[in-house]
């Protein structure tokens, strides 16, 4: 008796839903996203102070003759996400050859003296972990000073390095 009474029910439902079908229109609409790579980069430190030089201290040295005792510690941090491929670029405007280091002379490129990066990438200096799909790579490096080819002026010298890194 229960499943005559639920006869009409059900009955009605199907009517109904049939007139209201007849009289509605319908569209559909898509969604579209993209997810891109996603890298950063980050310096420490950021500003590097290599303090007074005396002119005699460059005066005993040749172009290109890094400078005793201007060292200094620089590490590169860098994230990627999304990728397994990365492109690290070190960019000056006063690119300069170093011997085999990355340098640069200074802004108003004069060239007494020379900002250098070491180019080393050993595994010792480096190191990198991929996980979750992000890749991080820390990489230390040292910056010193090299001898410019002009004659020791009075002055006070800057150069800029710009490290970019996109996926690859």
């Amino acid at each position: 008796m229960k499943s005559l009474k639920l006869l009409p029910a059900a009955l009605m439902l199907l009517i109904s839903a049939g007139a209201t079908a007849a009289g509605t229109a319908t569209t559909s609409v898509n969604f579209t996203a993209t997810v891109s790579a996603d890298c950063s980069v980050s310096l420490s430190p950021d500003y590097v102070d290599f303090g007074t030089l005396k002119s005699g201290e460059l005066a005993g040295k040749s172009a290109g003759e890094k400078i005793d005792g201007t060292e200094k510690n620089v590490t590169i941090t860098a994230q990627c996400y999304g990728t397994d491929v990365y492109v690290m670029k070190f960019v000056t405007g006063h690119s300069v050859e170093g011997n085999g280091y990355f340098c640069a002379n200074d802004d108003a490129n004069k060239d007494v003296v020379r900002f250098c990066l070491d180019s080393d990438s050993n595994t010792e200096s480096e190191t990198g972990s991929r996980e979750n799909n992000t890749w991080v790579w820390t990489m230390k490096k040292n910056a010193f000073l090299q001898r410019g080819a002009a004659q020791p002026e009075e002055g006070d010298y800057t150069a800029a390095f710009t490290i970019m890194i996109s996926p690859g």
